[in-house]
């Protein structure tokens, strides 16, 4: 055989192995390297509104961050307690198809401050996040609790708040009046 001929052949058969190794190697990749895409693709839109200025109407142009990874993310609460500590139970399931990242975090907030009582942070699908309250019995001020659920892309390219709880209180006071003590 002449030594073009060979050249071509190997190339040829060079390019189909290749080929094969990037197939395999993307193939059992593949869910990860889509994921980046659809990170990628969270989108910007422009919402268009109409003003009054002196008498006449201008279209304004404002953009807004729509971030698609965080739409299908749901949660309810409850409230559990056992020997040794109470809990506010953020349930949650994220339908989204991204890796996001779910926390719940609760303040007891007074008149003077914000107390910080806890985080708590989860990476999967679908859990519970609890989240202690114990030591709301060595404060000794009046105050709310107020919860947030958030969700955010691990990756750093976005963040939303899901959900905020004013009514914590009420909770747990419904927890007790179920149980048969007055409040």
């Amino acid at each position: 055989m002449k030594p073009f001929w060979k050249y071509v052949l190997y190339s040829f058969v060079g390019a189909i192995i290749f080929l094969l190794v990037a197939s395999l190697f993307f193939g059992s990749f593949g869910h990860k390297v889509s994921n980046l895409i659809k990170d990628v693709n969270d989108k910007q839109e422009l919402k268009q509104s109409i003003v009054e200025v002196d008498g006449e109407e201008l279209q304004t142009v404002n953009p807004t961050f729509v971030f698609d990874r965080f739409k299908n993310i749901t949660y309810n609460l409850n409230y559990e307690e056992d020997a040794n500590s109470d809990y506010i139970v953020a349930n949650f399931k994220d339908n989204s198809g991204y890796f996001n990242t779910k926390c719940y975090k609760i303040i007891y907030r007074t008149a003077k401050e914000d107390i910080f009582l806890c985080k708590e942070c989860t990476n999967k699908t679908s859990e519970k996040i609890y989240c202690s309250i114990h030591q709301l019995t060595e404060i000794k001020v009046n105050g709310i609790l107020i919860g947030s659920f958030t969700a955010e892309n691990p990756l750093g390219s976005g963040f939303s708040s899901i959900g905020t709880d004013m009514e914590l209180n009420k909770l747990i006071e419904d927890y007790w009046k179920d149980k048969g003590y007055s409040i």
